[in-house]
């Protein structure tokens, strides 16, 4: 039944198996973080398992254990998270994407305009992962990106003929209305 529920919304069982299964090495991972060996072998085992949504399980327990103010747990989940991130291949994507993401962030100087903000966003989208990059950096900005961006990018948008760079300030926008939605 509850995955007839699941289904009507778009995640099928297959998906709802595969999270089960991550769950579980998820969890056999934690028990193993302290024996190399172990992790060597439990990590090749399953590298089909862990994904971009394996590092999304484990964030998420990362912070459900912080909430809880276990302060060794949280230790350990972020040396386990920092191993997967150097020994997966998913890791190593994740780490490459928080590096650029950083490295955005830091271009953007303090007292920078909306305009700067806008040009540096713009110019992040053209690399690969350029959403996924923007996307987290307008997260982090937080009021930085706000009515007053929203104005910014509309005056562009009347500023400007090409095509391409037209459909990249609306996706800019719907992307940023998305996000404060979310955030809402």
């Amino acid at each position: 039944f509850i995955e007839k529920l699941w289904e009507f919304q778009g995640v099928t069982p297959e998906m709802l198996r595969r999270q089960r299964q991550q769950t579980e090495v998820l969890q056999s991972l934690v028990r193993l973080a302290d024996d190399p060996q172990a992790l060597e072998i439990a990590l090749e085992r399953n590298k089909d398992l862990i994904d971009r949504q394996f590092f999304g399980l484990l964030d998420r327990l990362m912070v459900m254990v912080a909430g809880q103010g276990d302060a060794a747990a949280g230790q350990q989940m972020m040396a386990l998270r920092n191993t997967l991130l150097e020994k997966t291949e998913a890791g190593r994507e994740i780490k490459a994407l928080q590096d650029k993401i950083r490295g955005l962030l830091e271009s953007i100087q303090p007292g920078a305009t909306r305009e700067d903000v806008l040009d540096a966003l713009l110019g992040a989208w053209q690399g690969e992962g350029g959403r996924d990059i923007v996307a987290s950096a307008v997260v982090a900005l937080g009021p930085a990106v706000d009515y007053q961006f929203l104005l910014a990018v509309a005056n562009r948008l009347e500023q400007t003929t090409d095509p391409e760079e037209r459909a990249k300030l609306e996706e800019l926008r719907a992307l940023v209305t998305d996000l404060q939605e979310q955030q809402r």
